[in-house]
């Protein structure tokens, strides 16, 4: 729960946030008696609280009473009276009272809780704390809340990975699955060692943003290769001039939703030459932090299709030394069947199609990926929902591109501009 709210502050989800304070006896602004309320907060950089936190955790089936709710978010409140919001997460189910409680807590006006509170109490132990709470208290505790959290650890350590995957791309960094594993491990080492006390249990955002956004040739260097970014197949270079536009198009065409294993499929539609091969290159090196594996597959024919596949299938398995397997349909099967049950995400690149019919039985259906197609043949792709067309340059667009193409340097000047102008009318 720690990485995942440090990982929350590195996205700016809690503003101010200096550093997380991991176990914390006290801070330095406050003397509290009670050095085990807290689990772990965010502070400012003044030490001063911003967000506490503690988690407890019970076995399968147990639930938590609205008593022992309340005892906790109490020793809370009164050991950082200056938080700026408190939470209690349990993967334990809430008793109704509990959840009465939690509902509680969210009126508008924090004077109110004391009638509730009393009603919920009036059998347990802290039957009389409700009516001896000071106003300032009841201020605290309705910036409490009580979270609960269900996952499985596996699944917890899944998003984990995904969320730092995603903050690593976002500042063109990328992670792999097993890197994305070494990674989570480590930083959790970092967190375990400052709750034994060392570091005064600090962990400064600013040193667990640069732990996370460490250099990918590191990560590389600690695993012996990348496993993130990887081209299996022939990828033309990037266009000279890149498109972004498309390229946003496109992703929101790829992540646009739908069944969480279930292959998203784009296709990019226009006539002969006017650069959907190099928009697709441009997406694969755009994205290729987003993908473990980035498979680019020759889609003309039967021939080409069962050729890609065969070093598709050979690099999955990372064998070499047996011969083509001549039985088409086995062989997509295996490759299909092999990307379905892969945890890694990957992309494939279905370049040149001509006819639908002839690949639909090779597209992927299942798994972590995304399919991309580039087709000339807009007829038989005009039912597929996502598609992309792809037009011509826009004039800024093709003037840079010859101005690159002709450019010599410190001779180019506003009558090259116009005649750049006029070559790119004349091309379009």
């Amino acid at each position: 729960m720690t990485l995942e709210a440090l990982l929350d502050a590195a996205e700016d989800r809690y503003p101010g946030v200096a550093a997380a304070l991991i176990e914390p006896a006290t801070t330095p602004d406050e003397h509290s008696t009670d050095p085990d309320a807290i689990d772990f907060e965010l502070v400012d950089q003044h030490r001063g609280s911003i967000h506490a936190a503690q988690v407890k955790s019970g076995g399968s089936g147990t639930e938590m009473s609205a008593p022992d709710a309340f005892g906790i978010l109490l020793r809370m409140i009164r050991a950082r009276p200056r938080a700026g919001s408190y939470r209690l997460i349990t993967n334990m189910r809430l008793h109704p009272k509990a959840v009465q409680l939690n509902r509680a807590l969210s009126v508008d006006d924090p004077h109110e809780l004391r009638k509730p509170l009393q009603r919920l109490m009036e059998r347990g132990r802290w039957r009389d704390d409700p009516a001896g709470m000071s106003d300032d208290e009841l201020l605290r505790l309705g910036r409490a809340r009580i979270s609960v959290d269900s996952r499985q650890r596996y699944q917890l350590r899944d998003q984990l990975r995904e969320r730092m995957r995603r903050l690593r791309n976002e500042h063109c960094r990328g992670l792999g699955h097993e890197s994305a594993g070494r990674l989570t491990n480590y930083l959790a080492f970092e967190i375990h060692r400052r709750a034994s006390g060392e570091f005064d249990g600090v962990f400064p955002l600013a040193g667990f943003r640069e732990e996370l956004l460490t250099p990918g040739r590191h990560l590389a260097y600690e695993l012996g290769e990348f496993d993130w970014g990887v081209v299996v197949g022939a990828v033309p270079a990037a266009p000279d001039v890149p498109r972004p536009d498309l390229i946003d198009r496109i992703r929101a065409a790829l992540t646009s939703g739908g069944r969480e294993r279930t292959v998203p499929t784009c296709a990019l539609l226009g006539p002969s030459g006017i650069g959907k091969t190099n928009t697709a290159a441009d997406y694969a090196y755009d994205m290729a932090d987003s993908y473990d594996h980035i498979f680019w597959v020759i889609g003309e024919s039967s021939t080409s299709l069962r050729s890609s596949f065969q070093s598709l299938h050979d690099w999955l398995l990372r064998r070499t030394d047996n011969g083509p397997d001549t039985d088409s349909s086995r062989l997509r099967d295996r490759v299909r069947t092999l990307l379905s049950s892969s945890a890694r995400p990957w992309l494939m690149i279905i370049d040149n199609v001509v006819d639908r019919r002839l690949v639909d039985p090779w597209i992927p259906t299942s798994g972590r990926g995304h399919v991309l197609i580039t087709s000339t043949n807009q007829v038989s792709w005009a039912t597929h929902r996502a598609k992309v067309a792809i037009q011509s340059m826009t004039p800024d667009q093709a003037m840079e591109l010859i101005r690159m193409r002709l450019h010599h340097a410190g001779d180019w000047d506003a009558d090259s501009d116009g005649a750049a102008a006029a070559l790119a009318e004349q091309l379009e």
